[in-house]
């Protein structure tokens, strides 16, 4: 389908952060969709993130690099030293409102900062705003713990986020949440507040069944160190027995064989006895991410049940379900309300070594009928509930309260 961009006296919308748009990360995915949806209700949309301009992208009708009938610009346009970094932190803080000063900001609807992972941006592009009277909106898909961060605590980063996650966001008259563990603890009268979870585009992701005969394929895309309970199900692969295991292959996109080492501790001679059953394949592209969910029988979520993981929404398990492909996990956040009933991937009670080897054995046994109706089920279940398009109305009374 193709999208016209900039239309002379259109409204615009414009969205920032420290996203890598258009590669793939999650934060880039949510912006897309979320861009699609004001694109669809007829505003002109900039995006504004770090990622690099790809020469695929690049229109020579507008001059412009667009995506979808998108376009989207650069706070890096060039390798940033580390050398650089460190001599120049106030400009490296100011990069999100350098770059809107670049725009033309004439019929400005909005600008949408992605507020949690580019937390040290928020008071800028909010004092920025505020000069210009442009209403802000305050995008917030985490509430991040210390121990997902590099020096828990102590770290800057977590003291910024902090900083502006209770004291600078409760002050944003309109916000966009992604779960409803944050939806109430923001939305208090008087404030705009609308809860979307993670959506897509189904009809752009591939649905194609490439699975192997003879056994089952489990995928992990992600880096599962300060999130996701990935050490369990490894763990709890091991403990089955040889013939079970022979009929399981998990495929790991994003962590090392170094990598799951270090995550394993003193656990890593595991990986020696499962051999050629943990296929550690390593940063990957998201395209790459997309075929080889074609190619696997179950996606893995496993979370503890804690305040982060509820605050969040993991943006894999509408793309999984895309792809026609069930999951396996246990349910966090608002998961619940779309994958409760089961019947479209394997629910777990919690994360435990035990529950995930039963679970395992559950999957071992499923005919081949039950594994394509598993896949139907998710296909549906994506279209269902996770469709960009489900959300314009909503997104169009939102916006309309903006002025008021």
């Amino acid at each position: 389908m193709e999208h016209t961009v900039v239309v002379s006296g259109q409204a615009q919308i414009i969205f920032v952060g420290d996203f890598l748009f258009p590669e793939g990360d999650a934060a880039a995915i949510r912006t897309l969709s979320l861009a699609r949806i004001c694109r669809d209700l007829g505003y002109a949309v900039t995006v504004i993130g770090k990622g690099q301009l790809r020469p695929q992208d690049y229109s020579e009708a507008t001059g412009r690099y667009q995506i979808d009938g998108v376009r989207y610009l650069t706070m890096n346009p060039k390798p940033v030293s580390a050398a650089h970094r460190l001599l120049h932190p106030i400009q490296r803080l100011r990069q999100s409102v350098m770059a809107l000063e670049l725009l033309d900001l004439e019929n400005t609807r909005a600008v949408v900062i992605n507020a949690s992972g580019s937390a040290r941006h928020v008071p800028f592009v909010r004092a920025f705003c505020r000069r210009r009277s442009i209403p802000l909106v305050g995008d917030i898909c985490e509430w991040y713990d210390p121990r997902q961060m590099n020096f828990g605590r102590l770290d800057p980063a977590y003291a910024i986020f902090l900083l502006v996650f209770h004291g600078v966001l409760p002050r944003f008259r309109h916000l966009i949440v992604i779960s409803r563990l944050l939806e109430r603890h923001f939305k208090k009268e008087g404030r705009n507040v609308i809860r979307i979870p993670p959506v897509l585009d189904p009809s752009r992701i591939p649905c194609v069944d490439g699975t192997p005969r003879g056994r089952l394929v489990f995928l992990y895309a992600g880096l599962p160190g300060r999130k996701d309970r990935l050490a369990e199900f490894i763990m709890a692969l091991a403990s089955l027995d040889r013939d079970e295991q022979a009929r399981i292959e998990l495929r790991l996109l994003g962590p090392t064989k170094r990598e799951l080492v270090t995550l394993l501790g003193r656990s890593a001679g595991l990986l020696n006895g499962l051999g050629e059953t943990v296929k550690a394949l390593g940063r990957v592209s998201h395209e790459r991410v997309l075929t080889e969910l074609q190619r696997a029988h179950f996606a893995l979520l496993l979370r503890p049940d804690e305040r982060y993981a509820n605050a969040g929404f993991p943006s894999k398990v509408p793309e999984s379900l895309a792809a026609g492909v069930p999951i396996l996990l246990n349910l966090t956040s608002d998961l619940a309300d779309y994958l409760g009933d089961g019947t479209a991937g394997l629910n777990l009670p919690n994360c435990s070594q035990a529950e995930v080897a039963n679970a395992l054995r559950r999957a071992l046994e499923l005919s081949e009928s039950q594994l394509r109706e598993l896949r139907r089920c998710a296909r549906k279940k994506a279209e269902q509930y996770f469709d960009y398009r489900l959300h314009l109305e909503a997104v169009a009374g939102f916006l309309a309260q903006l002025d008021s």
